[in-house]
This record gives structure tokens, sequence and C-alpha cells, in this order.
């Protein structure tokens, strides 16, 4: 600080001197002594340069950390107090005041306003080369750093300890999202699971289930849906998103099936299973016997159905591998042709000789080509014959009187005569 300084900033303690034959005020402080000047600050500056301070790498001991942590304690107490007192309240009742406070008016979200503002500096300092240079070098610093068993202690207690709170359990669990922000949420999500490079990190850090784990989450989700009322909120929830996706896709959905009550009978009233079957003569014996006989029928006429479809599979296969085949041999003519008649011409004869082999080889693979297309046409056709009646299975117990097995849509079905 200059003399002139010195002379107007006020002081305890002021004592006068001459500076080149002026009065001065040169401040003294408490201690008894006088501050260093400008000139004397530089001289000090440039003596200590290239030192190192004593206590360079000396951390604190546990006694000085208290001494701190408590100090700093003390002061936020003191500012509590002294808040407190300015409201006319004690410290008790400010604290319960802070916490039974409103959510709405502790809110931390910013106005619209206040976000463009913060948006628009955040883009005018990512514009500097220097704050985008140094900020990409500081990114990086901890990446792939992790926790110390400590810290995840730490961390858990942490975590812990709020979701003791009762009133942060209430203020989680019953928190509302209005259906705007589900809506962006679930964009949001999806979108971050559509990158290639997300997805794959993600499932990369997902741990592996084993068999004991799996068994216990079917386990949790049955004993949910035995819950008359998460059953009721879950299956009206997936009717609704259902019904969403197809008014998004531009359909019309179906309306709601309506349910008739069902009314249960005793075997022997009228409109009871017991009493249809008994009153068309067919014992359950006999209904079990049909049944099984419908389901021979119906697993032979699947394993037709396969192994035609493998057939074809293997005919197209052989095809493919046919025209390869011959490519490749006109491939291999062609070049052995072009090797032993362009052996001992010139350029120009070589250059007609070549444009005639290939003619050649261009009329090679049209004649594969030609012989694909009418193995594909007899395949073709082959299909479109009538197939070979099934021969039925006959079923384990006679069909009873009144009765007759009728084949209708490729079924065979029981019905009256």
């Amino acid at each position: 600080m200059t003399n002139k300084e010195q002379t107007l900033r006020p002081s305890k303690g002021k004592e006068s001197t001459s500076v080149e034959g002026k009065e001065a005020t040169v401040i003294i402080t408490e201690a008894g002594g006088r501050p260093h000047t400008v000139a004397s600050k530089a001289k000090i500056s440039a003596a200590n340069k290239g030192k190192k301070p004593w206590n360079v790498g000396v951390g604190h001991s546990e006694e000085t950390r208290r001494k701190i942590a408590e100090g700093a304690r003390n002061a936020a107490r003191k500012r509590r107090e002294k808040t407190a007192e300015s409201l006319g309240m004690t410290l008790e009742e400010y604290e319960e005041m802070k916490r039974r406070k409103p959510a709405g008016k502790r809110d931390p979200t910013v106005t619209e306003e206040t976000r463009k503002k913060i948006s628009a500096r955040l883009k005018a300092k990512w514009q500097d080369p220097s704050y985008r240079e140094r900020r990409k070098q500081c990114m990086p610093n901890r990446k792939g750093v992790p926790h110390t068993e400590e810290t995840k202690a730490r961390i858990s207690a942490a975590v812990k300890n709020k979701w003791n709170d009762p009133v942060y359990r209430e203020k989680i669990t019953n928190m509302e999202r209005t259906e705007e922000t589900r809506a962006k949420i679930g964009r949001i999500i999806r979108e971050q699971w559509a990158n290639p490079v997300t997805r794959k990190e993600r499932l990369k850090n997902m741990a592996p289930r084993t068999e004991e784990h799996n068994q216990k989450i079917a386990a949790s989700v049955r004993s949910k849906w035995l819950d008359p009322e998460y059953k009721k909120r879950t299956s009206e929830a997936m009717r609704k998103a259902a019904h969403d996706r197809i008014i998004a896709s531009g359909g019309v959905p179906k309306p709601p099936r309506v349910r008739r009550p069902r009314v249960p009978r005793a075997p022997g009233e009228p409109g009871s299973r017991a009493s249809r079957i008994e009153g068309v003569g067919i014992s359950r014996e006999a209904q079990r016997n049909l049944n099984r006989w419908a389901k021979q029928r119906k697993d032979a006429e699947v394993r037709l159905m396969r192994q035609a479809k493998k057939e074809e599979r293997e005919r197209e296969a052989a095809t493919k591998l046919a025209i390869r085949e011959a490519k490749a041999e006109a491939e291999r003519i062609a070049l052995e042709e072009e090797a032993a008649l362009t052996e001992g011409l010139d350029d120009l004869e070589k250059v007609l000789m070549r444009s005639t082999i290939r003619a050649k080889k261009q009329e090679r693979l049209e004649k594969v080509a030609k012989a694909a297309a009418k193995a594909k046409a007899a395949a073709a056709a082959k299909e479109e014959q009538p197939a070979q009646p099934v021969e039925p299975v006959e079923p384990v117990e006679a069909v009873p009187d009144g009765f007759e097995m009728v084949e209708i849509n490729g079924r065979m079905v029981l019905r009256m005569k």
C-alpha cells in the first residue's frame, strides 16, 4: 500500500512521520507493529520464491481435524441461532419449521427464464477454445477410479440414514409425476437404449443372474400377482399402454370385451358340462379318447408341414450351391482360356481375344441362370400339386351312435347326423 493510502486508511493506533517533507499517518496494528509496504512485500516474495513451505505434505492430525470440525459446527450453530432469534424463535422451533416447510417452497427447481440465462452463459463459455480445452482435460480425471471400501460404506450409511427419515421416505414414495413428466422420462430412456454404445455399456455392467436369483424374482412376481389390488392396477395399466400404442400408430382400438359372470352349476343341473356330455350319449372316457385322437392327428399334420418346409429349404440351398459352383467353374474356364489364347499375342490382339472370352463367359452365365429359373419353376409346380391325403388316424374309441366324423377346413370334427 502507498503512503497516501496509509494516510487515508483509518486505524486504532496512529503515528505521525515525515515523508518528503510532508506529514503522513502510518497504521499501527493491534499487536503494535506496522504493515508491510508494497516494496517490502515484493522483496519478501522475491526472497521466498523457489522455497517450499514447511507444511507441504504435512496433513492435519486427528486432534486438529476434530478442532476444525468443532469450530465449523459451532459457527454454523451460531448462524442458525442468530436467524432463529431474528424470527423470535428458539433453535429447536426454527429447525422444526425448516423440516416442516412445504415442499413447494423449498423446491430447488429454477424458472424457465433462469434456465435460458444459464444455458446462454454456458454456451458462450463453451465457445471459448481455451475453456473447452481446460474442461476436456479435467473431465476424464476421475474416469475409471473406483470408490474405496471405506467410501462405499460411508455412501451406503448416508443413503440408509436418508431412507430411515419418515419425512424423506414419504416424500419419495408418494411423489406424483404428471403424465407429461412420465412421457418425457420414458422417451429419454428409450433414446438412451436405442444408442448401440449405451446399450452395450449398460449390458456389460449388468451382472449375470444366477438360477437362484431368477427363482427369487419369479417367486416375488408370483406373490405380487396374488394380490387382487396389484393385479387390477397392473392389468389396467397394461390395457391403457396397449390402447395408447394403437392410437399412436393411427389404428382404431377394439372396444373392451365384457365378460359375463360365470354361474356355477351342479353336475346334474341343466347347462352344466356333465349334463351336456351325458345329453349326447358320450362318456367321459370317450371324450378323452376323442381328444387324444384329435391331438395325434394335429401332431401328424405339424410333422408333415415341418418336413415339407425342411425339404423346400434343402432344395433352395442345393439350387444356390449349384449356381455358385457353375459361376466359379465359368470363371475358372474363362481364366484358363484367356491365359491359353493370349499367350504370345500383342496388346491389340489380347484385347480382342479378351472381349471374345467375356462374351462366351456371359453366354455360360445366362445358361446357368436359365437352368436355375427352370429348376425353381419345377419346384413351384410341384408345390402347387394337390397334397396327398393323409391317412386318417383311427380314434381310440368308436364314434358313438348318432354322430359322424367330418373334415372341415382340414380338421376332423365330431358332428351329429
